[in-house]
């Protein structure tokens, strides 16, 4: 081989390992440039900002996760492509001036994605130059501001509560100094922030809440505190602890409020439900609470106990004619009466209404009840002055005993009331005494009323009594009474059951049920011929009272089809005294549909010749207990002839009741009574009854006016021929009878 081929082959060789070498260090640098660009793309995704750079056309050539995620956009699409496809350009209209220098600027705007959410972003703008300083690209920063503004917005908003809520608000150290209060704990407790500030709260001072806040870190309940000027008030406290992130108390945030006024409010609350708060009286639920303690302490010290019930006499008349506020100062005055009147241990409420209640611990006697009970009467029976206007009320009271009439509460409040309806029926303005016969007739009334309830359905008839005139006797009129046929007990009297009625406002029902049948039976008659005189109708008070009776009236005519010119409604004088501007007022309307008015029981109140001028009434009924005495009793006598004398005089019609006996009618026609009823006539029958009595009447006038005719033809014949005309055949009288008798019944 020669030299020369030996140095080509050692120069090739050479050659080819430096070409080996060449393209080792080529590979090894791109598998390091490779590295390099892989470490740096994950820097980028792990920062939490967004990158984006821009080559020197504005188009994306790098971005991290960060960008993609703010512009809801893979990396793929972003490469390659304008920046202005993603933001827009008029947020970065200096963006190509700024990438002639070398200055990084900032921006604040929104950027929108393709959801529509919207994005507040800081965007550092960075322009790349080379190393002559020419643009060779662009780096932008986009820092996501939401996470940041929202925890802006967090802190404003908790400064704001801080400073206005109106709970105090304290933030301690973890050995419980304070470190800093609102305002809204200066002005709940008087101090300032600067005297408090390094000092420990008191409450912490007590071992429970210490113990329980550096156990379960939270605390909560009420305690009383004081004021800078060493008032106490309660305060509703609210204490947590705040952690580190290894669980070591850091601090503790104390929140509380003055809760005075609620306070306050529970304290009336409970006074507005055991207070009455008209006359600032016990009410019944408190009564009641009291009563069983009492009775509690009766039954350990064996004593005495009373229970009074009381009633006012008169009030709603107060009410009505003075107006509420005179009624309700007038329960006011009442209330003091009764506390002023009574022992300082003893218990005065108020039940309702008027009615009103004591509880007399340990009395003396029976006689100091007895004579405590007068005390009060006597007190109440004084005249009252309610804004310049006097006014009168009286009291009915009952007086139940323990044990003797019950050994609870309810039993004796039950055994009072019934003591207490025991003297208003004895004429009120005084006391009773519970005993086993009033508890008999309280079971008794009780039963009545539940069974007038039922009565309604079915148990209830009118009775007629026909009233007459006194001298030529015939029938002018009827007065329908009506009369509970009980299944038990058979006929019960109005006088037992009216009453219960009108207290129980079951007479509403009950006398409309009354006038209905009676016009429409009335009208029956009518329309047979067999009866066209007046229908007399008894009104209850509290009929008129409800203030729609004119509109009952007026229904009831349209209904039945009975003339109101027939239709008398009669009105005890009682009601009418006490109701005398309510009643003209009514009577004035229920005239204007043709209705008659009758003044019943007349005399047996106190009576006004005044009164009798304004109402518009045209009959006065003479009560039958001035009738019963004639014409033997001077009073009655005399009594009777006034009322007469007085009624012609103011051009009444008078009707006297409970006529019974021929003297009586005697006396009457004599004193100018020209009407009357009773049972000289017939007592009060049923429809049917009436009905076959007004036939036997009429067949009876019938004969006696068939007689009459046939006397007088016999006595003309005679005196006009002069002479006896026995062979004139008689007319058989018999026979005429017989016909008279056939037409009254055909008719």
């Amino acid at each position: 081989m020669s030299t020369i081929n030996i140095v080509f082959i050692a120069l090739l060789s050479i050659a080819m390992t430096l070409a080996i070498l060449m393209s080792v260090r080529s590979s090894r640098a791109t598998h390091r440039a490779n590295d390099s660009e892989r470490i740096v793309q994950r820097m980028l995704d792990i920062i939490q900002d967004g990158f984006i750079q821009l080559d020197k056309e504005y188009r994306i050539i790098k971005a991290n996760d960060k960008i993609c995620s703010l512009l809801e956009q893979t990396r793929e699409t972003l490469l390659n492509r304008s920046v202005f496809a993603f933001i827009d350009r008029t947020k970065l209209p200096n963006l190509v001036a700024e990438n002639r220098s070398s200055e990084c600027k900032s921006y604040e705007f929104n950027i929108s994605a393709p959801s529509g959410a919207i994005s507040p972003c800081q965007i550092m703008v960075c322009p790349i130059v080379d190393r002559w300083n020419t643009s060779i690209g662009t780096l932008l920063l986009v820092n996501d501001l939401t996470r940041q503004m929202n925890h802006e917005l967090y802190l404003r908003r908790a400064v704001a509560v801080f400073e206005h809520t109106a709970e105090g608000v304290m933030i301690m150290d973890r050995d419980g100094r304070l470190d800093l209060v609102n305002p809204a704990f200066s002005k709940i407790t008087g101090f300032s922030q600067e005297d408090i500030l390094g000092k420990t709260p008191q409450f912490l001072r007590y071992g429970q809440i210490w113990a329980e806040l550096t156990t379960a870190g939270h605390w909560q309940g009420e305690i009383v505190n004081h004021r800078q000027n060493g008032e106490e008030y309660p305060e509703w406290l609210t204490i947590s602890a705040v952690r580190a992130s290894d669980g070591e108390i850091q601090s503790y945030i104390a929140l509380f409020s003055d809760v005075s006024h609620l306070k306050r409010s529970e304290e009336e609350l409970k006074r507005m439900a055991h207070y009455d708060v008209l006359t600032d009286l016990p009410n019944r639920t408190l009564l009641n609470i009291q009563l069983n303690l009492a009775l509690e302490r009766a039954g350990r010290r064996s004593s005495k106990l009373a229970v009074f019930a009381l009633d006012l006499d008169g009030f709603k008349t107060v009410n009505d004619s003075l107006g509420h506020p005179a009624g309700d100062m007038l329960l006011q005055k009442v209330a003091g009466r009764l506390r002023y009147t009574v022992r300082s241990e003893d218990v005065v409420a108020r039940m309702g209404g008027d009615e009103f209640a004591m509880i007399i611990e340990n009395p003396p006697s029976a006689i100091h009840l007895g004579h405590l009970a007068k005390k009060i009467i006597d007190a109440l029976a004084k005249p009252l002055d309610l804004h310049g206007n006097s006014a009168m009320v009286t009291a009915s009271l009952g007086i139940a005993l323990y044990p003797k009439d019950g050994e609870d509460a309810t039993s004796l409040l039950k055994a009072a009331d019934t003591a207490m309806y025991a003297s208003k029926q004895a004429g009120r303005n005084t006391y009773r005494y519970h005993d086993h016969e009033m508890a008999k007739a309280a079971h008794q009334r009780m039963q009545l009323e539940q069974g007038l309830r039922k009565a309604l359905d079915g148990q209830l008839e009118l009775c007629y009594q026909p009233q007459v005139s006194i001298r030529t006797g015939s029938v002018i009129g009827v007065e329908a009474l009506v009369r509970w046929n009980h299944p038990e007990r058979g006929l019960i009297s109005p006088v037992e059951f009216i009453p219960i009625a009108e207290e129980t406002g079951l007479i509403l029902p009950l006398g409309e049920w009354v006038l209905r049948q009676a016009c429409a039976q009335a009208q029956s008659w009518s329309e047979q011929r067999l009866f066209t005189g007046t229908l007399s109708v008894n009104v209850a008070g509290p009929q008129i009272e409800r203030g729609d009776f004119f509109d009952t009236v007026k229904q009831v005519l349209s209904d039945t089809g009975f003339n109101p010119k027939l239709l008398v409604l009669e009105i005890t004088e009682s009601f009418l005294l006490r109701n005398a501007k309510q009643a003209m007022a009514e009577l004035g309307q229920l005239r204007t549909l043709g209705v008659s008015i009758a003044i019943d029981d007349f005399g047996t109140g106190y009576s006004s010749l005044a009164y009798l001028k304004y109402l518009n009434a045209q009959e006065i009924k003479i009560d039958q207990r001035f009738i019963a005495g004639l014409p033997d009793d001077k009073d009655d006598a005399a009594i009777t002839r006034a009322i007469i004398a007085m009624g012609r005089s103011l051009g009444f019609d008078l009707i006297a009741e409970g006529v019974e006996t021929e003297a009586q009618q005697i006396f009457l026609i004599n004193e100018g009574c020209a009407q009357a009823q009773g049972y000289l006539y017939s007592k009060p029958i049923t429809a049917y009854q009436f009905g076959d009595w007004l036939r036997q009447r009429r067949l009876q006038s019938y004969q006696d006016n068939s007689a009459s005719e046939t006397l007088r033809f016999t006595r003309r014949v005679t005196d006009r021929d002069g002479q006896d005309q026995m062979n004139i055949p008689p007319i058989d009288v018999a026979e005429h009878r017989h016909r008279s008798n056939r037409q009254s019944y055909e008719a």
